[in-house]
Parts: C-alpha cells; structure tokens; sequence
C-alpha cells in the first residue's frame, strides 16, 4: 500500500537525518 511505502521511506530519511555523524563516515567512505 501507499501508506506502508511512504511510511518506509519517511523512516528511513528520519533515520539518516538524526544521525549526521554517521552520515558523514559514510560519505567520507565513498570518496
């Protein structure tokens, strides 16, 4: 369902936004 795939994605982007750290290390990783 719709809800069940916005509420995935909503998850997901709160995950990556509340952890900016890890985020970085991620990033850095890649290049």
């Amino acid at each position: 369902s719709l809800n069940a795939k916005t509420g995935m994605f909503t998850k997901r982007m709160k995950d990556i936004h509340s952890d900016p750290v890890l985020r970085a290390q991620r990033i850095a990783a890649i290049k």
